[in-house]
């Protein structure tokens, strides 16, 4: 498997901006060592529309309504939750939008990167034309899907939560690590391109359409009747599976290292198998005896708490943690505004 990295910024620093109005949410532009600052519900569309390739927009905690996405950005938030430890609130992004980058002379080697956001209970997100490289860390995602002839290639989806589904045609290939995946719809990428889910919890309708798929250290749950089982193109490693009353999800598959289980409890501390739209009920923990009994290829408990990357929400990314506007404004109109913007320790 390929190596995948979260870069980590350890500095804290301040800025102080003239604007012309106080608002409780604000989004910041990074382009060339300058900084613009926007505010409001609308901020995120603004600085996208400011933005070029491979430009930094930082959000603030709080809501933000939706834009399409046209460029190569890091798209950086406060997080998919709330975080008691840093009180910090999450960053929602409100309503559907679409995710639709040209392949120019100005795209050079930057791909968009989205961490620390949450985007809003039934949004769905849709990917047009070809999105190469693209990268999600620390996201909860209610739906993100390919439209006709929109393909993601190399996409890395690492410690995020996807509640709706994940959908993605033959061309397509993603890598999953440290994920809840609600359902896959309609992967079938074709031989020589192999999707990949290495730790994760996949809860699938059926698993018999997903082809050119390789599952390791997984837990994998369908309550399908009929297509509950993996195809042999998608083989399974060190990986636990439960298909209510049905047969084994592992039977095509041609090594031993998988275990079937005949309950949800055998596994989890508290999770029953409903949805995760809010992750913040429901942590997908191993109970003690089964993150000794069921481990993966190096050693760690299966599941999104095993493995290198360990699942945590908390972003690694900078975080405006505070918005300090002044009472009363100058002679010319303006208010002077102090922001500090501080990275998860």
């Amino acid at each position: 498997m390929k190596k995948y990295f979260v870069t980590m910024f350890l500095s804290v620093f301040c800025f102080v901006v003239q604007v012309s109005a106080q608002s409780s949410v604000i989004a910041t532009l990074f382009h060339d060592g300058d900084i613009k600052t926007f505010y409001g519900t609308g901020a995120l569309r603004s600085a996208h529309t400011a933005a070029v390739h491979g430009d930094v927009i930082t959000l603030s905690s709080g809501s933000f309504t939706a834009t399409d996405i046209t460029k190569a950005v890091t798209l950086r938030g406060a997080g998919m939750e709330y975080d008691s430890i840093s009180v910090t609130e999450p960053t929602i992004i409100s309503g559907d939008f679409s995710i639709q980058i040209a392949s120019d002379s100005t795209l050079q080697n930057n791909n968009l990167v989205m961490e620390g956001i949450y985007h809003n209970a039934a949004g769905v997100i849709t990917v047009k034309g070809s999105l190469y490289n693209p990268q999600f860390v620390k996201c909860r995602l209610y739906e993100i899907r390919c439209s006709d002839g929109g393909s993601m290639y190399y996409a890395n989806f690492i410690n995020c939560v996807i509640a709706g589904q994940v959908q993605y045609y033959n061309s397509g290939s993603a890598t999953f690590v440290n994920c809840y995946v609600s359902d896959i719809n309609s992967i079938a990428s074709n031989s020589s391109v192999s999707n990949e889910f290495q730790n994760c919890v996949v809860k699938n309708s059926s698993f018999v359409f997903v082809t050119n798929t390789v599952f390791r250290n997984c837990f994998l749950y369908t309550m399908s009747s009929a297509n509950y089982k993996l195809p042999s193109s998608s083989p399974a490693y060190n990986c636990v599976g439960y298909a209510n009353t049905q047969g084994s999800i592992f039977t095509n598959q041609s090594n031993t290292t998988n275990t079937q289980v005949s309950s949800l409890s055998d596994v989890f501390k508290t999770w029953t198998g409903s949805s995760l739209a809010n992750f913040k009920a429901e942590r997908l923990e191993l109970t003690d005896e089964a993150k000794t009994k069921y481990l993966g290829s190096d050693g760690t408990q299966i599941g999104i708490y095993g493995g290198s990357i360990p699942f945590d929400p908390r972003p690694s990314n900078p975080q405006i943690t505070k918005l300090n506007v002044a009472s009363k404004s100058t002679a010319d109109g303006k208010l002077s505004v102090d922001i500090e913007v501080k990275a998860a320790e």
